[in-house]
């Protein structure tokens, strides 16, 4: 999370299912990272981009519940033309 804040990406690249251990606070699940980054006004509008190994469905429910800010979610295997174009629409917004 402070890489981003430092650098402020104009996209994040994120899996959700990060390392996260509990003794560890400084890491954090994909979940913990996009709600912190809804919570900041200066990142809130940073296009992010999860690809996952969950399934389509189960994944935008899952993430219905849990984010606060729009995010785009793409399974595996990925479509590759697909997730590129919509990161050079997302990215040519910034």
């Amino acid at each position: 999370m402070e890489l981003i804040q430092r650098h402020r990406p104009s996209a994040i690249l994120l899996d959700i299912h990060l390392p996260c251990e509990e003794e560890d606070q400084s890491l954090q699940s994909g979940y913990d990272i996009i709600h912190a980054l809804g919570q900041d006004d200066a990142m809130s509008s940073t296009p992010i981009f999860v690809i996952t190994g969950m399934h389509k469905e189960a994944s935008d429910q899952l993430m219905a519940q849990t984010v606060l800010m729009p995010v785009e979610v793409y399974s595996k295997p990925l479509d590759e033309e697909m997730f590129l174009e919509s990161l050079e629409r997302q990215t040519s917004r910034a």
